[in-house]
C-alpha cells in the first residue's frame, strides 16, 4: 500500500483494512496512492506509469487519487481486468469522487476499494458433470 502523507494514521489503517479485504474478497493485489503535491502530468498518465512500476502488475489494481486536483483513477492489470470491468472502475470512481467531494478522502478510499474488490470477485465456475445411467 503506497499513501501519501494526506491522512492520519487511524485513516491509513483504515485504508489498509480495505485494501486487505478487497484482496482476500478478489484475490488480486491492491495499491492505493495519493499524489504527491505539485505532481506534474495527467493524473490518468501518472497512475499508469506507477501501475508499470508494480511487482506483481498483472494482478494489480491501482487506485490513484489526486486530492489536490480532485481527479482519481482506477488502473488494473491485464489478469485483474478480466473480472473488474470497466463500468465497474467508472462506478466506484464516482463513489470516491462523491465522498472526497464531501471532504472524506480516507473514507472514499474505504467505500471505493472495498467495492473494486467486491466487483473483482472471481466468479467460481459451475461445471455440471454429466450423470450416466448403467
Amino acid at each position: 500500500m503506497l499513501i501519501g502523507d494526506r491522512l492520519s494514521p487511524s485513516d491509513v489503517k483504515r485504508v489498509a483494512w480495505a485494501i486487505q479485504q478487497a484482496e482476500e474478497i478478489s484475490g488480486y493485489t491492491f495499491v492505493a496512492y495519493l499524489a504527491e503535491h505539485g505532481a506534474e502530468g495527467g493524473v490518468d498518465g501518472r497512475a499508469r506509469a506507477l501501475h508499470a512500476t508494480l511487482a506483481d502488475r498483472d494482478r494489480a489494481v491501482l487506485v490513484y487519487v489526486d486530492p489536490q486536483l480532485h481527479e482519481v483513477s482506477v488502473v488494473t492489470g491485464v489478469r485483474a481486468a478480466r473480472t473488474l470491468a470497466d463500468s465497474s472502475c467508472a462506478f466506484a470512481t464516482a463513489t470516491m469522487a462523491s465522498s472526497f467531494a464531501a471532504g472524506d478522502l480516507a473514507g472514499g478510499l474505504v467505500g471505493g476499494i472495498i467495492q473494486l474488490g467486491e466487483a473483482a470477485r472471481s466468479q467460481a465456475s459451475q461445471h455440471l458433470r454429466p450423470s450416466v445411467d448403467r
